[in-house]
């Protein structure tokens, strides 16, 4: 029986759409292989993030948490220093120029060496500044030690290097392997401390192996490449200057988008108190168990994302579209679990000690859309080299939560420091890019995915 050529063609699926789309397109075969992954790495760390984690907070109570919360708070904040804004920089250089990696690599490995152990002495400065007559000060705890201990363990995040030439040949398996074997062997190092009663700084003391531990997998995976050796690294002065030229505007803004992340937890640490920091990073820890979900798709996809800009901007366009749309419609829907069932959460996960941390939750939970957005919006402004842009939005994003802070706290206590935050990620990640005309497309394109008319067209469409 032939077929009728006036017959309309039968509708497809939307699994068969899908299928069609991954054979017709290599690229995505293979991204979609690397985003399962690294999606499997941060699952899993994740999953003992909640329950380890959970237990190493019950087992601590508000006021320990609270001191190594901030401890941690105050790492990250100075974290730029070590990481230099280096990692995009040197994956978009490996895939534009693949005969240059081992002078890339090499080039790189060096600047974030010097960078880390100028990141430790920095980091026992601010710590002895800060901890002196504040609140987190108050108590017991030898935080210049603590911070000793992590400083040891970022010398070793050097080898990061290796990850953004994985990255750059969209090979995320070979971190995602380093990663569960380090937070496997760190959980359940935490499992015998708490088993054991352990003081604090032993709990300090595996933050820093799992760095060490990370950096050791790294190095093996890529020496048993076949021609990839660390020893035919090689530094090159000129190379060094043109990665800095390139990285420093996204180190300035790493900068920034690290104080709008944890200044909260340092100035509620300072300001007020271990108990509260405790109670106040108990429910940001539970929102930012979702927030590996953008960094590890946009990571996967970012070469990709580089090379289909170049070819078809239109497509490209399309592909962010629906980003942004995958983004927003997973990140309400999480929002209004949290926010209904917040205190049911805290109440199983961290128990009556941590009873103020529902009210927050509630409150910073829908930082998620936004975070999810920025990671969108960010890869996307790398590829258009537009990192002045990306630098702006992320300073002003940083005073913003510095100056509502200081306003909000000491109005509304932790829940003011919460709606501050909020705030601050929300111009972040859309307001900010209203401001230019060159990034208003992305602005628009994060609006559209919030238009619930437009949402019901599109799943009709795709089911249809």
């Amino acid at each position: 029986m032939t077929d009728n050529p006036h017959q309309p063609p039968a509708r497809r699926s939307a699994g068969a759409k899908l299928r069609a789309l991954l054979v017709s397109h290599p690229d995505v075969k293979i991204a979609l292989f690397n985003v399962n992954w690294i999606v499997l790495d941060k699952l899993v760390a994740a999953i003992l993030g909640l329950l380890i984690g959970v237990w190493v907070a019950r087992y601590l109570g508000p006021e320990r948490f609270g001191v190594i919360s901030y401890v941690l708070a105050l790492s990250a904040l100075l974290s730029p220093i070590a990481l230099l804004g280096l990692n995009s920089v040197v994956v978009r250089n490996i895939v534009t120029h693949p005969d240059s990696a081992d002078t890339v690599l090499g080039t790189a490995f060096v600047c974030k060496l010097v960078g880390s152990v100028v990141l430790v002495a920095a980091s026992v400065f601010l710590v002895d500044f800060l901890s002196t007559d504040t609140a987190v000060s108050k108590g017991d705890h030898p935080l210049v030690l603590f911070i000793l201990v992590l400083g040891v363990g970022t010398v070793f995040r050097s080898f990061d290097v290796i990850l953004y030439f994985f990255q750059s040949q969209v090979q995320g398996k070979y971190f995602a392997m380093s990663n569960i074997f380090s937070n496997t062997a760190c959980s359940l190092s935490r499992v015998a401390l708490i088993l054991a009663q352990a003081s604090l700084l032993p709990f300090v003391v595996v933050l820093s192996v799992n760095n060490v531990l990370i950096a050791s997998s790294l190095v093996f995976f890529y020496q048993v490449r076949k021609a990839c050796s660390i020893f035919r690294w090689r530094f090159d002065f000129s190379t060094a200057k043109s990665l800095m030229k390139d990285a420093w505007p996204l180190a300035l803004s790493f900068a920034a988008a690290v104080i709008y992340l944890k200044i909260d937890q340092i100035m509620i640490g300072n300001m007020i108190g271990n108990k509260e920091l405790g109670i106040y990073s108990a429910a940001v820890r539970l929102t930012e168990v979702w927030n590996f979900v953008p960094l590890a798709i946009m990571e996967s996809i970012f070469p990709a994302i580089i090379k289909l800009r170049s070819k078809d901007r239109g497509t490209y366009l399309r592909r962010i579209q629906v980003v942004c749309d995958v983004f927003v419609w997973t990140t309400l829907g999480i929002g209004a679990l949290f926010a209904v069932f917040s205190d049911d959460v805290i109440s199983i996960l961290y128990g009556a000690k941590y009873a103020g941390a529902g009210a927050i939750l509630s409150i910073y939970i829908w930082s998620a859309v936004f975070v999810f957005l920025n990671a969108a919006s960010g890869y996307c402004l790398i590829a258009e080299n537009y990192m002045l842009i990306g630098l702006f939005r992320t300073v002003t994003g940083a005073a913003v939560n510095v100056v509502l802070n200081l306003v909000f706290i000491p109005r509304w206590g932790i829940a003011g420091s919460a709606y501050a935050t909020l705030i601050a990620y929300a111009w972040t990640s859309t307001v900010s890019l209203l401001v230019f005309r060159r990034t208003r497309v992305y602005a628009i394109m994060q609006l559209k995915s919030a238009n619930v008319f437009r949402i019901f067209l599109q799943v009709k469409r795709l089911v249809s």
